[in-house]
């Protein structure tokens, strides 16, 4: 009597407020398990055709739609008609709605979509570089996939998602009961809900247990025999301060996915640290939140009160400003005693002289404990806010703001991201910058040792000039005759140690070369290493983590780049790279000098450069002509001499520059290959998060847009 009374009389006020959001779901969107029906709108009659069943939707006098069902018959208090016109509120979709919820659903199924195909393209496409392994996804942005993907399905659902929340020993179970018109839920000082309670409309009361699949706790659903239960979903939640292991993360999951949240906050410890700390965790998902003040009768109890009202409204706007502050809203209060609005239901509904909802509605306003405990007013304000209108916008509104967190989230990890690769772009700029001045500063080291081999030749060139003022004169007339012994001589005194001095500075030179490169390799590869672990550990911890596929890629990616360095550079032998430099040279010497390859080096090419046998011989024969002749002859072979050096000079120095240019751009051709993956790992990178930015602005645009579209909603 108690129950069917409550459920089918006075609560029908708040069926008809809280009655499910409009049906969205035509089957080319949603599933082939929905029936298929269509809207046609004259005026403000609308025909909802269902298969072959028809329900007549009349407007009344008073503008509340009341629909006929030939199954049902409930009590109507919002009805101008004639008392006794049994109707039932039912669910009413117009051309507007559809097209808004068709374009929702599209939208936030192209969200998952592109947001799901960003986190599987996580793996590198450096095959070759980097292993394909599988990781474990990281569990937040996995966590918002799956929200998002709920979001989806709450969409579809034509059930309205009530979601209560609030700390253990609020009132939250004293309240619903309140609400549902009986003793339905558990109720003490300890925590007496220890899992998710899911309340659902049934023919009868039960109670049967679902796994829930974010913990080791199942949800516990139960079915009641209350009519408005059939168009919504009550979720009540574990204290958000139990002690019980995940509660908290439990109760978060189900706040994305509600269409509206109750608050329940009690007047002896109204908005405290735990609730705060709650509301600025699920803030990010932007629900309308309505604030239920449990316990309100304590305030009228309070010996000590001298103005009640005074010191509820004191507590009130202590609740209000901290939301303001928290949440950036100040939200409708209502301050209620669920126990006395309860117990005067519950006295009035035992009354066998009560036998219709008016009679009920009577007795109830006249009850007592039904008037102490400011019940009504929540009742009402409930069903003022959430008419056919606002249920509609809440219900559109909700996957939105999902899709917004979630968007916010990524585009976090984006810039995350963006931050790591901003130190790999720098430090591919300072490699770059390193090779450019390496290039500058070896060109200036080269040039020396090619100054100290013109030193050399210099060197000879003095002491051909003293060679010639020496032997060339009259009274070494004989010895000039004596060819062998003049050619002797000038090997001799003059070209001397210079072609070994010239085999040491340039072997030295080489050393040099071969060695440079290998170290500013090795510079180059320790600079990245260095840039890329210890400069990273300030920004890393921004990145999520967890398996975390794009660090993973990353890091892979500089360690198989070392290992193959190392590798490199072990298999690089200085010795053989130098004797092969060396011998290039030689064999470009003695090309230039069309001697044969066995010949004795570089001496051979000196010698064959500057020694003119035939004109040193025949200066002894001039000499036998006249002394007006030698002195000129004289003359002639210096400049011979010198015009053969400085021959000889350039032919040198342009045969060693071309080999040096050409072990220099082999050796940084070698450093760029070895950091080619890391630069185009970066471009890649790069260009593939700057495509997924432009995605995630476009989508929040649309989102603002729709959002704007649905508060239009009339």
């Amino acid at each position: 009597m108690i129950t069917s009374m409550i459920s089918k009389k006075h609560n029908y006020d708040l069926l008809k407020s809280i009655k499910s959001i409009v049906s969205l779901s035509p089957k080319p969107i949603i599933s082939s398990n929905y029936r298929k029906f269509s809207t046609t709108t004259t005026g403000k009659i609308s025909t909802l055709k269902i298969n072959n069943n028809i329900n007549n939707i009349k407007l009344l006098s008073n503008n509340k739609f009341l629909y006929n069902n030939n199954n049902n018959k409930y009590y109507s208090t919002t009805s101008n008609t004639s008392t006794g016109q049994e109707q039932i509120l039912r669910k009413v979709v117009t051309t507007e709605q559809q097209e808004i919820f068709k374009k929702n659903y599209n939208l936030i199924e192209s969200i998952y979509k592109d947001l799901n195909e960003f986190e599987d393209s996580n793996i590198s496409p450096l095959a070759s570089v980097n292993q394909q392994v599988t990781i474990e996804k990281d569990r937040k942005l996995q966590e918002s996939l799956r929200l998002l993907k709920d979001s989806l399905e709450q969409l579809k659902d034509s059930l309205f998602l009530l979601v209560v929340v609030g700390e253990f020993n609020s009132g939250k179970s004293s309240f619903l009961n309140a609400l549902l018109g009986n003793q339905f839920l558990k109720e003490g000082i300890t925590p007496t809900t220890s899992r998710i309670n899911i309340l659902k409309y049934g023919d009868k009361q039960q109670h049967r247990q679902v796994a829930s699949g974010l913990s080791d706790e199942d949800h516990e659903v139960i079915q009641l025999p209350v009519s408005w239960l059939k168009d919504i979903s009550l979720v009540d939640t574990p204290g958000t301060n139990a002690v019980i292991k995940g509660h908290q993360e439990i109760t978060e999951h189900f706040i994305p996915k509600s269409d509206l949240v109750l608050f329940v906050t009690s007047v002896d410890r109204a908005f405290s640290e735990s609730e705060a700390k709650f509301l600025s965790q699920i803030k990010q998902w932007g629900k309308k939140i309505i604030v239920v003040l449990s316990k309100a009768d304590l305030v009228d109890r309070n010996p000590l009160a001298s103005n009640p009202k005074a010191d509820l409204d004191e507590v009130i706007k202590f609740i209000q400003e901290n939301f303001k502050a928290q949440l950036g809203v100040v939200p409708v209060v209502f301050p209620v005693s669920s126990k006395l609005a309860l117990k005067g239901k519950l006295e009035v509904s035992s009354q066998p002289s009560t036998q219709s909802l008016q009679q009920f509605n009577e007795k109830l306003s006249a009850n007592t404990h039904w008037q102490s405990s400011r019940f009504s007013e929540l009742e009402q304000y409930i069903l003022h806010s959430l008419d056919s209108t606002q249920r509609t916008k809440l219900k559109l509104l909700n996957p939105l703001g999902v899709a917004t967190n979630i968007l916010d989230q990524f585009a976090l990890e984006l810039h995350s991201r963006n931050k790591v690769l901003s130190i790999d772009i720098q430090t591919v700029r300072q490699v770059s910058e390193q090779l450019d001045h390496f290039q500058k500063e070896i060109k200036e080291d080269f040039q020396h040792h090619l100054d100290r081999i013109e030193n050399i030749l210099l060197k000879m060139e003095t002491r051909a000039d003293k060679f010639l003022d020496d032997q060339i004169k009259l009274g070494n007339i004989m010895s000039l005759l004596r060819g062998n012994e003049v050619k002797h001589l000038f090997e001799r005194d003059v070209i001397g140690a210079t072609s070994h001095d010239i085999e040491l500075q340039m072997s030295s030179m080489i050393d040099w070369i071969v060695d440079k490169n290998i170290k500013q390799w090795k510079s180059i590869m320790d600079h990245i290493n260095q840039r890329s672990s210890s400069r990273l550990e300030k920004v890393i911890g921004t990145v999520n983590k967890g398996s975390n596929e794009f660090l993973y890629n990353r890091q892979t990616l500089l360690s198989s780049m070392g290992t193959h360095t190392t590798q490199a550079l072990g298999k690089y032998n200085k010795d053989v790279e130098s004797t092969k430099v060396h011998s290039d040279i030689k064999s470009a010497i003695y090309q230039t000098a069309a001697v044969e390859m066995g010949a004795v080096g570089i001496a051979t090419f000196i010698a064959t450069s500057l020694l003119d046998l035939t004109g040193i011989l025949g200066v002894g024969a001039l000499a036998l002509g006249g002394l007006a002749i030698l002195p000129m002859k004289k003359a002639a072979l210096k400049k011979s001499v010198h015009s053969k050096i400085q021959d000889l000079r350039l032919n040198l120095e342009q045969i060693i520059s071309s080999h040096f240019e050409n072990e220099m751009e082999n050796g940084i051709s070698k450093i760029k290959a070895s950091i080619s993956p890391y630069s185009s790992y970066i471009n890649f990178e790069v260009n593939k998060l700057k495509s997924y930015q432009d995605k995630i602005d476009q989508y929040q645009d649309k989102i603002k847009s729709q959002k704007f579209e649905i508060e239009q909603l009339k």
